[in-house]
């Protein structure tokens, strides 16, 4: 029996998905992350008010471990979408989604002989920014950049704000 039946009995018992429910049915369809993205949707819709930290964990980890480039990017900004972008305070506070940015920090280093990031780079930074900045990772170097938000364009810059 698949989880798909399970959940399809439980329903059938009258059974709700709680969402602890939820992760694990997403997670049983790792491979195929179009599954999962209709999966954490409805969920969404149903709890609603279900901090989306744990779930974000089990999609980007599931992204990184697949190679998918398209759903790693898709997690990186619904992440930015619910306020715990990958360096936020609210994205370290979750033990499984720091983790899943480790993760995704170190497939981003180059092959081993290759120039690498600087160690301070693999593992997001443990602290919250200071108020008025924002920050997100670069696409291509998987390096965060940091920004003021009433003057992006003038403050943009590598170096982390203190």
């Amino acid at each position: 029996m698949n989880a798909n039946e399970v959940v399809k009995m439980m329903r059938a018992d009258g059974f709700t998905l709680s969402p602890p429910d939820w992760r694990v049915l997403i997670l049983t369809h790792r491979g195929d992350f179009q599954r999962q993205q209709q999966l954490y949707e409805e969920m969404k819709q149903i709890c609603p008010q279900e901090p989306p930290e744990e779930t974000l964990a089990i999609l980007l980890r599931s992204a990184v471990i697949d190679e998918d480039t398209g759903a790693r990017d898709w997690v990186l900004q619904e992440m930015d979408r619910c306020g715990c972008s990958i360096d936020s305070e609210q994205a370290q506070r979750v033990p499984s989604l720091r983790r899943a940015i480790s993760n995704y920090y170190r497939q981003l280093q180059p092959v081993q002989g290759a120039s690498s990031l600087p160690p301070e780079k693999l593992a997001p930074e443990p602290l919250g920014l200071p108020s008025g900045w924002q920050s997100t990772v670069d696409r291509n170097s998987g390096r965060p950049y940091y920004w003021r938000v009433d003057d992006p364009t003038n403050t943009t810059t590598w170096t982390r704000p203190s």
